[in-house]
């Protein structure tokens, strides 16, 4: 962005596209980036936590759609209060159940694969 920018026209010219979309003159003006500031920017890098060390221990494969805490943190915060009810229907790892109990909610937890949700409890055994 910040290449084309300096050189807009180089880059681009100002018609319709096929998808009827405009894009005019305007499109080459600094506005401060593309991230809106409504955006949750919460990376999803972890690849050793206590989950995956477990997992790995047991010769077990963890779920292979986590997320990171964050995402459930932001959202519980945001629309519960302590000792509400949080469900998840696809519960996987259970990491959000993971951290409603960490915020003082009660949770309940949905999972098709039995042995994903019987690995999920190695979540609450971190530092026992």
């Amino acid at each position: 962005m910040k290449t084309l920018l300096k050189n807009p026209h180089k880059f681009y010219k100002a018609k319709d596209r096929p998808s009827g979309h405009q894009i005019a003159e305007a499109f080459g003006k600094a506005n401060g980036g593309a991230i809106p500031s409504n955006l949750l920017q919460i990376s999803n890098t972890d690849s050793n936590s206590h989950y995956l060390r477990m997992c790995k221990t047991l010769k077990k494969n963890g779920h292979p759609a986590r997320f990171p805490a964050e995402l459930p943190r932001f959202f519980i915060n945001f629309l519960t209060e302590p000792g509400d009810l949080v469900v998840d229907i696809f519960s996987g790892s259970n990491t959000t159940g993971y951290v409603a109990e960490e915020l003082k909610r009660k949770w309940l937890s949905i999972e098709i694969d039995r042995n994903y949700a019987a690995l999920a409890a190695i979540r609450f055994l971190e530092g026992s």
